[in-house]
């Protein structure tokens, strides 16, 4: 079989850098972004990358690789399982809500300073940390606008000004973070701005991602015969509620295949802001004490405490994996356009230029 032959040109294949001591290199295009090593002089040396859509879409499609490999997927499926396990604790409310998106922020800014390739010393961690936690409760500001009336007989609605914050909410925190784990914080602001379509996508990943966590959700639950019991238990005011749409009572400890009048009632919660995302979480509080239904399902609570969590695990790695391609392509992003020598060596992967 004839070798397949790589027709790009030299200058397709190859980027030249040249090393403080005066050395010509050449890197490999997929070096790009990285760190080599004068084969001479043995000092580390930032590989540039050129401000074309290509290299840029290439650079990123790297950057997905590494999200979607078997340790990526190991970390976030431990952080899926440490939220998961917050969410149990018996705490408020508001303490567990804090708790939660200060640790995804923290987690966040780390994967950004990981594409960063920057090297942070303890105390410059901890600086980062103590910043990053009044922005990781800037997301809690949306649920401030919601409107409530009649009770638990209507669950609240997400009025406009609330939609629009959490429009801004989703920009403005993750440059926020950007700025506060990045060492050279206007350079990478300087670099996004450059890049307006790549920045866009990125920033798109996450909200992207809760629509999936959604879908996910509910079609995993569907399949295991849960979601029709989650709609009518988990919900506020399905006594009052679900009757309008023909759910009077019934016993869920059977495989329950969804039916109309149970997407109906799920429909007009998602409308009223109420997802499955976040009405499965907020049950696995055990400080919360679960009122007496029509709703039977013949499973004790530890058990169906523990189907509930698998469940919202699930999700959670859906919104995770976003979370984190977000972190990781702002991180690229950022450093595309600067000229720097990180502290962090690659292997060497270099040869003088013939």
């Amino acid at each position: 079989m004839a070798a397949t032959r790589d027709t790009r040109s030299f200058s397709q294949r190859y980027l030249e850098v040249v090393c403080p001591c005066g050395r010509r290199l050449r890197a490999s295009i997929d070096a790009a972004g990285s760190t080599i090593q004068c084969w001479e002089c043995k000092a580390t040396v930032s590989v540039p990358i050129p401000r074309a859509p290509r290299l840029t879409a290439r650079v990123l499609s790297r950057g997905l690789r590494d999200v979607f490999s078997w340790s990526s997927f190991g970390i976030i499926l431990a952080g899926a399982l440490a939220l998961v396990g917050l969410l149990i604790l018996p705490l408020p409310g508001p303490v567990q809500v804090g708790l939660v998106l200060a640790l995804l922020a923290i987690g966040y800014g780390e994967v950004t300073r990981r594409g960063e390739l920057a090297s942070i010393g303890t105390t410059g961690w901890v600086v980062r940390g103590l910043f990053t936690l009044p922005v990781a409760l800037l997301p809690m500001l949306p649920s401030l606008e919601l409107r409530g009336s009649g009770g638990l007989g209507r669950p609240p609605a997400l009025v406009w000004p609330g939609v629009l914050m959490m429009a801004g909410v989703a920009v403005v925190v993750p440059l926020l973070l950007l700025t506060i784990w990045t060492p050279r914080r206007f350079d990478a602001l300087r670099s996004v701005a450059r890049h307006p379509i790549a920045a866009s996508l990125a920033l798109a990943v996450v909200p992207l991602g809760l629509v999936a966590a959604e879908a996910v959700g509910v079609l995993v639950t569907s399949w295991l015969g849960w979601f029709s019991f989650y709609v009518v238990d988990l919900y506020p005011g399905t006594e009052q509620i679900a009757p309008q749409f023909g759910i009077t009572s019934g016993n869920y400890s059977r495989m329950y295949i969804v039916d109309v009048q149970h997407l109906r009632l799920y429909q007009y919660y998602l409308i009223h802001g109420i997802p499955l995302s976040s009405a499965l979480p907020a049950s696995l509080n055990l400080s919360q004490l679960r009122n007496l239904r029509s709703w039977m399902i013949e499973l004790d609570d530890g058990l169906s405490l523990l189907v509930r969590a698998v469940h919202t695990a699930i999700m959670a790695v859906v919104w995770l994996t976003a979370l984190t391609i977000q972190a990781y392509w702002l991180g690229l992003i950022a450093r595309l356009d600067l000229r720097h020598e990180p502290t962090k060596v690659e292997p060497a992967a270099s040869t003088e230029v013939p």
